[in-house]
């Protein structure tokens, strides 16, 4: 415990952005209890893992998240929560060192369910509520959670299992903690969901209840920017992609997922669109907004993937010149329907396949990025920090790419900056004289 008596908590997170949001809110809720971070040089009391099990890989990476916390901290109480503490509570359960498993659902309050369990009750029973308003630690750029659950069940995917159905946020609750969110300093809100496109489907809404949503939050008073995390294109509609196209606010970028150009793939997979009516979504939002970036998730070596399939996929990604890719060698999930398909790919054709895309994927990224030099750039500072005696910003453009620059004293603000170089993870640029020297 902290030399102050208050016990402390910690967060691990993996996956997807709405993980991320999601850890943010249980770092609230924890806080609102008198649970606040660890200070430098002292162990956390608790340590939260917030798992992934989307993939092989990912289960694998949660296994060994939760096995550092319990040997970094012997004398921390450690809890697994997530996707994979639902998908295979017995196994995380047997990992020495895990005290606590609980699912999704209990996120939506942590604090209380760790008051009510054995290892963890001693721990909340002490904490003094904290005097700080929820939200107070946030972020500038803010995860913002408005939908949880998936009916598609893609038959690479456990995620309808792990998180269940389709659910959507209230609205007037959303709006409210984005606003807590603002007050405490973020000016950009990231929203999030596992399929977000469908938000206000499971009231009887279509896509134009998120258009709502969307005005609803951009009416709140120091909210300088929206990002959508991911939507697929069947919900890129004429409304949805107008507003987008319309509002200043609204970021210039689209992360669509793609999975694959083969219509083949894709129907073993149980994707719900077909290329040609993905190609025409981004063709007709690109066509709206000319600067808009297009990033993408693909999985490779999908079993029956043959190499004209694979060949589709190459071609799909040059025709619409994706700003980043996400790639992924497809690895079998238990208890997804792709798990016991035939005609598995063997991994060094996976491999390969992986290699020559990622390729491509940097060639387009490069030429891309090559676009915004000598261009003044808007970019929301979120990071400053000390370099070898140098003080350097760092953030995000409403496209997405990560800027790096040198200045002072300008966390949370809005800065035009000068795009001079590119570098592996990003830009560096450089500020006008005027702001400068300010």
């Amino acid at each position: 415990m902290s030399n102050s008596g208050a016990p402390t908590v910690a967060f691990t997170t993996l996956g997807c952005r709405l993980n991320q949001a999601e850890s943010d809110s249980m770092a609230e809720q924890m806080a609102g209890a008198g649970l606040g971070p660890p200070v430098p040089g002292e162990g956390p009391d608790i340590v939260v893992v917030n798992t992934c099990t989307v993939t092989r890989e990912a289960t694998k990476a949660s296994r060994s998240a939760l096995r550092r916390a319990t040997r970094a901290h012997p004398a921390a109480k450690v809890v697994a929560i997530g996707c994979y503490a639902v998908s295979d509570p017995e196994e995380v359960a047997s990992i020495e060192g895990v005290d606590v498993v609980v699912g999704n659902d209990d996120k939506e309050r942590i604090a209380e369910i760790l008051g009510d369990r054995a290892p963890t009750s001693p721990l909340l029973q002490i904490a003094s509520p904290s005097r700080r308003s929820a939200g107070q630690a946030v972020r500038v750029r803010a995860n913002l959670k408005a939908q949880t659950g998936c009916d598609e069940w893609c038959s690479f995917c456990i995620i309808p299992k792990t998180r269940g159905p389709l659910r959507s946020l209230d609205a007037d609750g959303l709006v409210d903690e984005a606003r807590r969110r603002v007050q405490a300093g973020a000016r950009e809100l990231v929203l999030t969901g596992v399929h977000l496109g469908k938000y206000g489907y499971d009231l009887g809404g279509d896509e134009r209840s998120l258009v709502r949503l969307w005005r609803r939050l951009l009416e709140i008073d120091g909210v300088e920017r929206l990002r959508l995390s991911s939507i697929l294109s069947r919900h890129l509609t004429e409304e949805v992609v107008g507003f987008i196209a319309s509002e200043p606010r609204m970021c210039r970028y689209l992360h669509v997922p793609l999975q694959s150009g083969s219509d083949e793939v894709l129907d073993r997979m149980h994707r719900p669109y077909r290329i040609a009516d993905y190609v025409a979504s981004l063709e007709r939002a690109k066509a709206l907004m000319p600067d808009v970036a297009l990033a993408t998730d693909i999985i490779v070596g999908f079993p029956g993937e043959t190499e004209e399939d694979f060949s589709a996929t190459m071609a799909i990604v040059r025709r619409l010149a994706f700003s980043k890719l996400h790639v992924f060698r497809y690895s079998a999930r238990p208890d997804t329907a792709a798990a016991g398909m035939d005609d598995e790919v063997p991994p060094e054709v996976k491999k390969e396949r992986s290699r020559r895309l990622i390729a491509l994927g940097n060639e387009i990224r490069s030429a891309w990025l090559a676009g915004h030099l000598g261009y003044r750039l808007d970019v929301l500072v979120e990071d400053e920090r000390e370099v070898e005696g140098v003080w350097v910003c760092s953030g995000q453009t409403d496209d997405h790419v990560r800027v790096f620059f040198e200045g002072r004293a300008l966390y949370g603000s809005m800065v035009s900056v000068e795009a001079a170089r590119i570098r592996s993870d990003g830009i560096e640029g450089r500020l006008p004289a005027v702001v400068a020297h300010s």
